[in-house]
């Protein structure tokens, strides 16, 4: 019946017209699709495999197959990946749109009742949210779905996937950004930023600054810079915002937690652009004075995303009105 109901799916799309022209549908082993739609995510074996949970000498093999009855190379070698073909990419629109489909139709859980559930939600997130967000949705976990699990998940710095597929995270939230079709999001908040120095800063007191006034372009780009970056990059929208101007500012240390580039920035010159909430809360522990920042437009959005095949799913849509629901909350 699971065969059957797929292939009538198949129909629906213009990807069948194409595709019956090179197989014999009867004979196709539809797993293959799946196969296909995981290398067009990847572009890597290895990393289709780990997503299918598939050894990589079955993903080749797979290939294998579909190269030989669509009668296309599909996939060719790309430094350490794989790109596809014209006609590949003409065809992974539509295979993703037939396993979507088919996933809604083969899904049957219809309701979702919090109290009775014993799931593990994961969301992957910076250390920002682990602090701010993270207490909030305990507190709702606890009272809504006491029973259930809630983890935070590392967030893989520009890798969509990894981020999702590693530790099987629900959902991500990070800097609004374009995202991959097999991708679904939505802009949650948006995030403005200050500046934190140690207080009683020699350098801004010179200057004439007093802690909540704004730091001068050119006082600011004459300072040190410390930076908070998970993934140790040393260039942010900041920075791009900086050189669009014709300005640069010197990052001098980068670090991985907002505590520890509090405590650098409490016990040297350097400056830090954090988020507003982020420095009040930090302003509260630390010895810091907070600062608006000489960009005067600096805010960021943040998104939402998650894999398109939790789209419908009514435990993934409780706990991602859940999030979004907790986020509204952070207001600095």
């Amino acid at each position: 019946m699971v065969r059957v109901t797929a292939i009538r799916l198949l129909f629906k799309f213009t990807f069948y017209i194409r595709f019956i022209c090179f197989v014999n549908i009867k004979n196709f082993d539809l797993n293959l699709l799946r196969v296909l739609h995981a290398l067009g995510e990847t572009g890597s074996t290895v990393r289709a495999a780990e997503q299918l949970h598939l050894s990589q000498p079955a993903v080749s093999s797979a290939l294998r197959r579909l190269r030989e009855a669509l009668g296309d190379p599909l996939f060719e070698r790309s430094g350490q990946g794989l790109s596809s073909t014209s006609y590949c990419q003409s065809l992974l629109p539509d295979v993703a749109a037939v396993i979507e489909q088919i996933e809604q139709v083969l899904h049957t859980e219809t309701t979702f009742l919090p109290q009775q559930t014993k799931r593990t939600f994961r969301l992957a997130a910076s250390d920002y949210f682990a602090d701010f967000l993270m207490p909030v949705m305990a507190s709702q976990f606890e009272r809504l779905a006491p029973n259930a699990r809630l983890q935070m998940t590392p967030l893989v710095a520009h890798d969509h996937l990894e981020s999702l597929e590693r530790f099987q995270t629900d959902a991500m939230l990070f800097l609004s950004s374009p995202v991959p079709g097999w991708m679904r999001a939505q802009d949650v908040m948006v995030s403005h930023f200050r500046v934190i120095a140690r207080r009683g800063s020699p350098d801004l007191i010179r200057a004439g600054v007093k802690p909540g006034e704004r730091i001068s372009m050119d006082l600011y780009c004459g300072m040190n810079h410390a930076l908070y970056s998970p993934s140790g990059q040393i260039q942010t929208w900041v920075d791009e915002a900086l050189a669009s101007r014709g300005r640069r500012r010197q990052i001098s240390v980068t670090m991985q937690t907002f505590h520890s580039l509090a405590r650098t920035v409490s016990q040297t010159s350097h400056l830090a652009t954090v988020p507003a909430l982020t420095a009040r809360e930090l302003a509260k522990i630390y010895p810091l004075d907070v600062y608006q920042h000489p960009l005067v437009e600096a805010a960021s959005n943040i998104m939402l995303a998650w894999h398109y095949r939790n789209d419908q799913k009514p435990h993934h849509r409780w706990f991602r009105e859940l999030v979004v629901e907790a986020v509204s909350r952070l207001r600095p």
